[in-house]
């Protein structure tokens, strides 16, 4: 009996912190989804679903003042 142990990278299954703040730069500087996602090896809707997410709620402004 042959086992394989596949695990996923942390990296591939969320998104780190420096990826969140390089789509928030990305699309401050109104780069496209579909630009944002291949510049960070990741696909359309992970894009989306993080600028939906954190596009103008509190968390996201929260996060602005902190990198500044």
């Amino acid at each position: 009996m042959k086992l394989c142990h596949i695990e996923k990278e942390k990296s591939r299954s969320h998104l780190t912190y420096a990826e969140r703040c390089k789509i928030e730069a990305y699309s401050d500087l109104k780069v496209s989804q579909s630009e944002i996602a291949r510049r960070l090896g990741r696909a359309k809707s992970t894009i989306s679903e993080e600028r939906g997410r954190h596009h103008g709620c509190e968390s996201w402004i929260k996060l602005k003042q902190l990198i500044i």
